[in-house]
């Protein structure tokens, strides 16, 4: 990228009743090394992106949002805006790693740090109404691109939801981390570690994958949870997260606490016995806790007042039912620097931080990537949103990989913790249609 040209930015709100289905259409006829597919959980905002410009720190690929920031900070005074567009259609999107854990093998491939970017395409629908914002280095090019664009949607039909074939689904071994949750409950009762989320993995091979109508079809099975698709390095990252990390407003963040965790019942009444007992039960209570009062304390260090219900509530996932707390601060903060102090939470990492991301590392088999990440976008104007990659899987070369945790705590118990994991499949699962399942071992 030259360093002293100037860059152009255009952008037009499209007038046409456009679905999210023929935005779709568009992407799935034009495929890109980098697209990124987000939606609220009440499904009033997508974020579409396209393409990558080219951001990068001393040629190599960004992974940290705070990086691209700064990047963009130093492209913004060039930033030549043409037609209706404004500062806050430049949006960084992508994930930043778990966190470092040296030692443990990967199948991430170069996505294993993250991957944070900024598009050459984005679609931004907010109830119904869709801005379309394309960058480029020239003001000839991005025009001619958006009228090419336009042209092109007013033709586009409707991408049809689509599940895919996985072979050969094999959990990791419940036995093994069974005996990994006990090494886990010992090292509670006999350190300074009060909470550990230990992380159970499983793959497949998938036949027939169309990540764009993968997506739709866990929109459709996954009602009220955050819908993403990431595809950067040669891999497609597939999410369907309950839970918001953070969102970044004026002068005020919007997060949640969401950890203590029930399967859902067979029947309404089953399911409302489970959720009272888990509204009363103890150790999921105290695991809870955990999250509430270290997202608070990250908070009110960064001089935000924060303000929580004292109870948590009930939050439902067509699998299981959490235990929540939404959870504001207002204030002046940087969204990145906060970014980067919020993760990994407790309801992802531990208590203490540290001290749960090195036993994370002894006890887990590979690499978390992206699972249990944040993920999301964040504009020039530093506003944005970003989701905990739970609830997950990522394709590569043919392969499946997934991943379900479960939170440890002094009370925890193995055989329930597995039984856990094992529910917190079932939602990504939902898109795959299986044809061969070996047994665990």
């Amino acid at each position: 990228m030259a360093t002293h040209t100037n860059i152009y930015l255009v952008t037009h709100e499209l007038t046409a009743d456009l679905s999210v289905e023929q935005l779709l259409s568009w992407f799935n006829h034009h495929p890109s090394a980098e697209s990124f597919l987000w939606e609220a959980p009440n499904q009033n905002q997508q974020i579409f992106a396209w393409g990558k410009f080219d951001l990068t720190l001393d040629g190599n690929p960004l992974a940290k949002f705070d990086q691209a920031v700064q990047l963009l900070k130093q492209l913004t005074p060039r930033i030549v805006r043409l037609a209706q567009a404004e500062l806050s259609d430049l949006r960084l999107v992508g994930g930043q790693a778990f966190a470092l854990e040296t030692g443990l093998p990967t199948h991430w491939g170069r996505l294993t740090n993250g991957a944070v970017w900024l598009p050459r395409i984005t679609f931004n629908k907010v109830e119904g109404k869709i801005r379309l914002s394309i960058i480029g280095e020239t003001a000839t090019a991005v025009t001619q691109q958006l009228h090419q664009i336009l042209m092109e949607l007013a033709n586009e039909g409707q991408l049809v939801a689509q599940s895919a074939v996985i072979m050969n689904f094999r959990e990791e071994s419940v036995s093994r981390w069974k005996s990994q949750v006990a090494k886990a409950i010992q090292s509670v009762h006999e350190t300074k570690l009060n909470k550990v989320v230990l992380g159970r993995f499983a793959t497949g091979t998938v036949i027939k994958a169309a990540p764009e109508a993968l997506w739709l079809q866990l929109r459709k099975k996954q009602v009220g949870a955050y819908h993403i698709m990431l595809r950067s390095q040669g891999v497609t990252f597939l999410c369907a997260s309950p839970e918001r990390l953070v969102a970044f407003r004026p002068h005020q963040v919007l997060t949640a606490a969401l950890a203590g965790t029930t399967r859902r019942g067979a029947t309404r009444q089953v399911d409302k016995r489970r959720q009272a007992d888990l509204m009363r039960d103890p150790k999921n209570l105290q695991e809870h806790a955990f999250v509430v009062d270290w997202i608070t304390q990250v908070l009110t260090a960064s001089g935000m007042r924060v303000d929580h219900a004292v109870h948590p509530q009930i939050l439902q996932t067509p699998a299981v039912s959490h235990l929540y707390t939404p959870i504001t601060a207002a204030g002046v903060v940087s969204p990145s620097q906060l970014l980067d102090k919020i993760t990994p939470t407790p309801a992802l990492g531990g208590v203490p931080q540290q001290l749960a991301i090195k036993l994370i590392t002894q006890l887990e088999s590979q690499q978390r990537g992206l699972f249990g990440a944040p993920i999301g976008f964040l504009d020039a104007t530093g506003q944005g949103e970003f989701a905990v990659g739970i609830r997950s899987c990522f394709l590569r070369d043919q392969q499946a990989y997934f991943f379900a945790g479960a939170g440890i705590v002094a009370d925890s118990v193995p055989a329930n913790e597995a039984a856990e994991t094992g529910a917190k499949f079932k939602a990504i699962l939902s898109i795959f249609e299986r044809k061969q399942t070996n047994p665990n071992e």
